[in-house]
């Protein structure tokens, strides 16, 4: 299947999903289901999203009802990036994908959202974020980096966080339910803690 990724505005993201670029540096993700993944195997420029071109300029990106994932490396880099709308469809953010997105400072993830894989968003800017209570899994390493996170909130006692010391970066607070995954996550690693009240 043709990917058009030679377009400069517009084109194929995955079977049933497109984006376009506006004049505005606005990119919109829409469809249905799984974007596609571009994964290059290194940490590094995806060097193949079709929007590769624009990538540093892009301010903000709307994914709309019906896509369920984002892809791997799909927006990795995305430097000057400040805003993300997700959809109460999504599913799964993928590996990198919001890799060394700096502008990034704050995010508002679904409640449908049940995984997150690794390095999804390392080295962001980041500054808080809530973990919504349908959340089963953190990968290894979704929040290394991200100096600037200073609290991060984690509403499912039972969501489980990936065994590395940089899944959840040092200095950020965690906020979870006592007897948790993520206070067992705390203490292992010497986490500051805040036990939300039942």
């Amino acid at each position: 299947m043709q990917e058009y990724e030679n377009e400069t505005t517009g084109g194929r993201c995955g079977r049933s999903v497109h984006w376009a670029l506006d004049d505005q540096y606005v990119l919109t993700i829409s469809g249905k289901g799984p974007m596609k993944n571009y994964n290059t195997g290194e940490f590094d420029l995806a060097g193949n999203v079709p929007w590769e071109n624009s990538q540093f300029m892009i301010v903000k990106i709307v994914i709309e009802e019906g896509v369920t994932s984002v892809g791997n490396f799909a927006f990795i880099d995305f430097a000057s990036m400040e805003e993300i709308d997700l959809p109460s469809t999504m599913q799964k953010i993928g590996k990198g994908a919001f890799d060394r997105c700096g502008s990034l400072k704050r995010i508002q993830l679904p409640e449908s959202l049940l995984e997150i894989e690794d390095f999804a968003f390392v080295d962001s800017g980041l500054e808080e974020v809530v973990l919504p209570a349908g959340l089963q899994k953190v990968g290894n390493g979704a929040f290394s980096f991200c100096r600037d996170l200073q609290k991060i909130t984690i509403l499912n006692p039972d969501c489980k966080i990936d065994d590395a010391e940089n899944t959840l970066p040092e200095g950020a607070l965690i906020v979870c339910h006592a007897h948790s995954a993520a206070s067992e996550y705390a203490e292992k690693y010497g986490r500051r803690t805040e036990i939300i009240k039942e």
